[in-house]
């Protein structure tokens, strides 16, 4: 069962679970169980797709 936030295109966005720590990045979409954003990791901005399965999502 999905469950998704409401979040607007270009909002800023704090990502932890699968890897991130309360990662700083930009919301773009969801789509099916996937979150779409941008963010800086390791020096390079990245536009990632990561699956939400035990993400926190914060504003």
């Amino acid at each position: 069962m999905e469950k998704h936030l409401e979040f607007d295109f270009g909002e800023k966005i704090y990502v932890t679970g699968n890897g991130f720590n309360n990662t700083q990045g930009i919301f773009i979409a969801f789509q099916n169980n996937f979150l779409v954003w941008v963010s800086y990791v390791n020096g390079e901005t990245r536009l990632l797709s990561t699956d939400t399965t035990g993400l926190t999502i914060a504003r």
